[in-house]
């Protein structure tokens, strides 16, 4: 699919075309092999021929329209002497041509259009630089671009340099690689912006570091040295890839500079570009006024927290300091907006975006308390979500919901269910939610504490339901306070945790249990 650059092509086209609702526009890094049709390949898996953004990102976002730009990033065969600022003002120019175009056929001469929709702009490495250099060139031009700037919402990194590579990694790396394919000279401007703190980056970290406050930020960074022909690197380090901007959020991916924006699955990585997305269109299309109008001085400003990064694997203590707005950037309408989205998200059990929006000071000085609560309960027990599209999320993003409840709210660790009348610790211990239960037991939530139906601690729960990782947290817990009562305490039935797991044939759990406990039990004796 070679087309000739630079151009903005649609490549995915939404189910009802009179109402698409948002924008997303992908923007590739270097073309260092000089290939045609890079400006696809660069978001295609090698191996599936899946190319995400239209195979996968179309159908999750079915009212979407996506873009992909294309400019000629070669660095040998063909080299353009367009610089960035170049490249960025041609990404600028298609986006006003293709989102007016449409207006007269969409919309009445009453109607909005559709070149005030709302654009995520996407970028691979170079990719990210172009976009920072098309935000600021809008800026800078409100007569032509006002529109594109009050637009944009969000912006996605993949391996963005906005430091330089690692080292000259990624100079290098496009040197290497070109010089495979050619003897041509690789002396190019876009090659000298990717050197460590070149004047370029440091001059647009500068400028764009004011700027974003405005933008909901999503920065991915890898972990996996890039390997080529005796080339085995980092490219783009962590230091480099993050812009350390409130409300920031940082995920790493396990894959490799070329690799880091290629899904072929939709796990292993897609699913956390997915649910990051879907918050970032649900803040933008549930709640008003969240497109800043850069002559504006009652703009909405996201959390000034650190940012937060989200591992793949573990979790991390979510603190921050609590602040009260002096002012609310939210009409009444849109609290109460915003208070029924956060209940069906309760109700739904859509744990990234419980999570992001208890993040958001500026949201969180809004909800009900009783609807935290209901989360943190929910989230702590049974419930799982009702929607598939939300599976993935809850696995991945439930124990830094919770996380950040206790961390950012005055939460009642007391606080019972409707169904067991049980505390979230005795939820937790219930279900086996072991990372859950030591954030809770942190927090301090009760050891001792029983549900209201049959009179059972956490250990008595874990016990029964044979969650011996539980079962060791709590003992564990119970130990170190020298607390023998809550280990043999009974329910109304007369049973102890040891009794529990016997009775329903968890050996393991009974020897457990039966060598943490101080008598000396003539029934863990004999029976086992």
């Amino acid at each position: 699919m070679a087309t000739k650059e630079p151009f903005l092509q649609q490549v995915y086209f939404p189910k009802s075309p009179d109402t698409p609702n948002i924008d997303f526009v992908f923007v590739h890094g270097l073309n260092p092999s000089g290939r045609e049709n890079h400006p696809f390949e660069a978001w295609t898996h090698a191996e599936s021929r899946i190319q995400w953004p239209r195979d996968f990102l179309g159908p999750d976002f079915p009212n979407a329209r996506i873009w992909i730009f294309g400019y000629n990033s070669k660095v040998t065969r063909g080299v353009s002497a367009a610089r960035i600022s170049d490249h960025a003002n041609n990404l600028l120019r298609f986006l006003r041509q293709k989102r007016s175009m449409t207006v007269n056929q969409i919309v009445g001469s009453n109607g909005q259009g559709l070149s005030k929709i709302p654009i995520i702009f996407l970028g691979h490495s170079l990719g990210g630089l172009v976009i920072k250099q098309a935000l600021l060139n809008a800026r800078d031009d409100p007569d032509n671009y006002l529109e594109t700037w009050n637009a944009t919402c969000g912006l996605v990194f993949f391996g963005t340099p906005h430091r330089g590579g690692n080292t000259g990694a990624l100079e290098e790396f496009g040197v290497r690689f070109a010089k495979l394919f050619t003897n041509d000279s690789t002396a190019n401007d876009l090659l000298m912006c990717l050197k460590p703190n070149s004047l370029f980056t440091q001059d647009s970290a500068e400028r764009f570091s004011k700027q974003l406050k405005n933008f909901k930020i999503l920065t991915f960074f890898e972990t996996r040295p890039t390997k080529f022909h005796g080339f085995s690197k980092i490219v783009v380090n962590r230091d480099s890839a993050i812009l350390n901007a409130p409300g920031e959020v940082c995920v790493d991916l396990d894959r490799n500079h070329r690799d880091i924006c290629k899904f072929g699955e939709r796990e292993n990585g897609y699913d956390i570009v997915k649910a990051s997305l879907s918050d970032i269109v649900a803040r933008v299309l549930l709640l008003p006024g969240m497109n800043v109008n850069p002559d504006s001085t009652a703009s909405v400003t996201w959390s000034q927290d650190t940012p937060q990064r989200h591992s793949q694997s573990t979790i991390k203590s979510c603190n921050s300091e609590l602040a009260s707005p002096t002012s609310s950037p939210f009409t009444i309408a849109e609290v109460e907006e915003m208070n029924d989205r956060f209940l069906e998200a309760v109700k739904a059990l859509d744990a990234l975006l419980i999570h992001n929006w208890i993040m958001d000071r500026d949201r969180r000085a809004h909800l009900k308390p009783e609807l935290i609560q209901s989360a943190l309960l929910d989230l702590a027990g049974l419930k799982e979500p009702t929607e598939e599209r939300f599976q993935v999320e809850a696995g991945r993003f439930r124990d830094h919901a919770v996380c950040v409840i206790l961390d950012e709210c005055n939460s009642n660790l007391e606080c019972l269910d409707d169904v067991l009348e049980a505390t979230p610790l005795i939820l937790a211990a219930l279900c086996g939610r072991e990372d859950i239960t030591k954030l809770l037991i942190d927090a301090g939530g009760s050891l001792q504490a029983r549900d209201g139906i049959y009179g059972r601690t956490p250990l008595s729960w874990a016990a029964k339901n044979n969650f011996i990782g539980t079962a060791e947290i709590l003992l564990t817990a119970l130990d170190n306070r020298q607390d023998q009562q809550t280990i043999q305490s009974k329910d109304i039935d007369g049973h102890t945790a040891f009794d529990l797991a016997n009775r329903n044939g968890h050996k393991d759990m009974a020897r457990l249990i039966g060598s943490r406990s101080t008598r000396s039990n003539a029934s863990f004796t004999n029976g086992i």
